[in-house]
Parts: C-alpha cells; structure tokens; sequence
C-alpha cells in the first residue's frame, strides 16, 4: 500500500500545507474510523498519508481523483512544465515584437504632425513661389512690351532717318552736278549768267 507526504496531498489538493494540515485535523475521526489512516512518523514528526486517507479525504472534499502511479505524474507534469516554459518563452518574443511595433507606431505618430506641418509649410512656400514667378513674368511682359514698342519707335525713327539722309544725297547728288556743269561753263558765262 502506498503511502503520501503532506507536500504531495497540497499539491494534489492545491491548498497550502497549513490548511491541508487544519483540514485533515478536522475530520481525522473520519480519515481513521477504519484503521491508523493518518498519522506523523515518530522519527521525523512529519505527517504520513495512507492511499485510504487519501480516497476518504476526496470523498470528504467531494473530488473524485483516481491514484495515478507517481512515475506516470512526474512525466506528464514535466511534460506540462516544458510546455509551459516553451509558451511563456514564445509569449516573451511575442510581447517584444508587439512592444517593437508599438514604439515603431507612436514614432510614425509622433512624425505625423510633424510631417504635414512641414507638407503644410512646402505647399505656402510653393504658393508663394508660384505667385512672385507669375508676378515676374508678368513684369516681364510688360518690359517686352515695352521694348517692342521702343524698338518700333526706333525703327520708325531710323527708316526716317534713312529717307530724310537718301533724300540728303539726292540733293547732295543734285548740287554736285550743278556745280560741276558751274565749273564748266566759261568764267563770262558764270558772271553774266
């Protein structure tokens, strides 16, 4: 027959030691009505639980658990404890890949408002460099303008520059011949005409 510790039945029973203890205490009368099902190793003090003690102690706390060969426990609670282990490590990597993420998130916020007052700020810049190139080509029509027609007047003024200067020659030409035919007449015909 085999026989329990009081650290085995708290973790079976899921209580502290203390309240397992106080429990047992309570209802040991009914643990040990068939026989010493319960009771503390002399050498030690420590309390000993026999397989009995442990079937009237679920039938009192109303569970129903089966005794399972100790060997059969260590391996699944091993099992269960290397899953766990496994689960919590890949929940780590997952909190950090997520708190990664978060600051990657509050950074692109955090430029957001940055970024759209300096998009804010280009767009006036370009409105204002928009608005002085439209204003400087316009001066500069003006100008054009102006010069066209300048360029009009001096050409109006040259071409009548240039008749008043061939109507010059013309007359130059004119009063060139006449005094040559003047040097040619005899010098009685140049006084009486």
């Amino acid at each position: 027959m085999r026989e329990f510790t009081a650290e085995e039945l708290t973790q079976r029973y899921n209580l502290s030691k203390a309240g397992l203890l106080k429990f047992v205490k309570a209802n040991i009368a009914a643990i040990n009505a068939e026989g010493k099902n319960v009771y503390q190793d002399g050498n030690k003090r420590q309390w000993v639980f026999t397989e009995k003690a442990v079937e009237i102690i679920d039938k009192l706390r109303k569970t129903e658990r089966f005794i399972v060969e100790e060997n059969v426990d260590l391996k699944k609670e091993n099992e269960l404890l290397q899953e766990i282990s496994t689960l919590k490590t890949q929940l780590m990597l997952v909190q950090n890949e997520l708190n990664v993420s978060q600051k990657k998130l509050i950074g692109m916020m955090e430029q957001q408002p940055i970024l759209l007052e300096e998009k804010v700020k280009a767009e006036t810049k370009l409105e204002v460099a928009e608005e002085n190139l439209k204003k400087a080509l316009e001066e500069a029509a003006l100008q054009q303008d102006a010069l066209n027609k300048k360029i009009l007047v001096q050409e109006e003024q040259m071409a009548a520059v240039s008749s008043e200067n061939n109507t010059m020659r013309n007359e130059l030409e004119s009063l060139k011949q006449e005094l040559a035919a003047e040097k040619g007449k005899p010098w009685w015909k140049k006084i009486f005409g």
